[in-house]
């Protein structure tokens, strides 16, 4: 069995054992897009959902084996449920998916002396929700992400400039680094993994667990005080998940 074929198949088992849990561990992702591409996912009937399967598995290995060819991306070759589920994304909408940073700013429009109207048909659950929130500052989500990624994985961070930084860390016996950006538009934290495994040939490249399930980009942008801690212990859970897949596949 060939290294692509290996690969394909734990990405496959890994997409299936999500799918059988109702995306349990993509449900704690703090990310509206995680929970807009769940929800288009979970529509289809399983005839469908099977052949977009098939096309996200072939994308996740460019995450992988990033010097395949690019024409075999299910995009750029066709693949009609592929494209389907890419249009489709763009254009659904529900205020689930908004993000804490536009909530907040709806609120603040809300309350001002002055507003502005633009946001005077917002629903009266969707104001109670912003009400709720307890936002966080992107100084705290570093320093929660550094002190668990310390912890979990001896992980140094060094400032990359703006809101980017690289954290080199270690598990098993594997070196890697995560790229961090706090300052991605309404995102609060882009993240990315990066090594490479001489023995086996993987080299992971923006590797992220959404971007691997084909269900987000490793982009959050719903992070509050309250579930920070518990969204980066699942970010150190999906990077030890990661940097396995070289012996786990």
């Amino acid at each position: 069995m060939t290294l692509e074929e290996k690969l394909s198949r734990f990405i496959a088992s890994r997409f299936d054992l999500e799918a059988a849990s109702d995306y349990a561990q993509l449900r704690k992702c703090p990310s509206g897009y995680t929970r807009k591409c769940i929800d288009y996912v979970s529509a289809l009937n399983v005839e469908r959902r099977e052949t977009l399967r098939s096309a996200l598995v072939s994308n996740a290995l460019f995450l992988l084996l990033p010097d395949r060819d690019p024409q075999s991306h299910a995009y750029q070759a066709g693949h009609t449920e592929y494209r389907s589920y890419i249009d489709e994304l763009v254009r659904m909408w529900h205020w689930d998916y908004t993000d804490v940073r536009t909530l907040r700013l709806i609120l603040a429009d809300l309350r001002s002396p002055q507003p502005s109207g633009y946001c005077s048909n917002t629903p009266e659950h969707v104001v109670r929700r912003a009400e709720a929130i307890r936002p966080t500052k992107a100084t705290e989500i570093r320093k929660t992400v550094k002190e668990q990624l310390g912890r979990a994985f001896g992980a140094r961070p060094t400032r990359l400039g703006g809101g980017l930084w690289r954290y080199e860390g270690a598990h098993r016996g594997r070196s890697f680094a995560v790229e961090i950006d706090y300052a991605s538009g309404h995102n609060q934290i882009r993240y990315a993994v990066f090594y490479d495994d001489e023995s086996t040939g993987v080299r992971a490249a923006r590797l992220t667990m959404e971007g691997l399930l084909g269900m987000g980009l490793g982009a959050w942008d719903q992070v509050t005080v309250d579930n920070l801690p518990e969204s980066v212990q699942l970010l150190c859970g999906w990077i030890r998940e990661l940097v396995e897949i070289p012996e786990a596949a």
